[in-house]
């Protein structure tokens, strides 16, 4: 485990799951390790508080940086959306979608999309940034999401739409202000 970092999934104050990552990535070993079995969903206990809203993000350092801002998220830890994330996502009234922008994330995007319709809304990032933890070393990164994803809501809904989603307007100066659940 020399050179990587250990990102645990702790549910009821229990570690249950674990992936690490590479810290060099000029490294020729595997990016990614978990332990086998069934892979849950990274942030399952801090973001199931509130079922109105939630982002979709794929690698744990994604997780690391919504959580960062305060921005309700569960991680994939890939591209593989089992039966069973598809069942624990369909809690969530709302799913803004910010999978990685290469192929791989883009197809589990549209399968996020036709699982869950009009409910997973797709954020695009600015051009050239891979994923959200792109962002998180970035000064305004935070703000930067919650632009991204209130262009994605307003994409969606109307103008008109009642905002009483109780996450915060995304007038606001943060991405902790950004998840809008109608």
């Amino acid at each position: 485990m020399s050179g990587r970092i250990i990102i645990p999934e702790i549910r009821r104050g229990q570690p249950i799951w674990f992936i690490s990552r590479l810290l060099d990535d000029s490294d020729d070993a595997d990016k990614y390790w978990g332990l086998p079995g069934t892979k849950p969903l990274l942030g399952w206990d801090e973001a199931c508080g509130d079922r109105r809203a939630v982002a979709v993000v794929e690698g744990p350092l994604d997780l690391l940086a919504l959580r960062m801002w305060g921005v309700p998220g569960v991680a994939t830890c890939g591209t593989r959306l089992s039966p069973a994330m598809l069942n624990a996502l369909d809690h969530w009234q709302r799913l803004y979608v910010l999978m990685d922008a290469d192929q791989a994330g883009q197809g589990a995007t549209t399968r996020l999309v036709e699982a869950f319709g009009s409910r997973a809304l797709p954020v695009e990032l600015p051009p050239g940034t891979k994923d959200v933890a792109e962002l998180a070393p970035r000064p305004e990164g935070d703000v930067v999401l919650a632009s991204a994803i209130h262009a994605a809501w307003t994409r969606t809904c109307t103008s008109s739409a009642p905002r009483s989603d109780g996450l915060g307007s995304t007038t606001g100066s943060g991405a902790s202000e950004a998840l809008p659940a109608a």
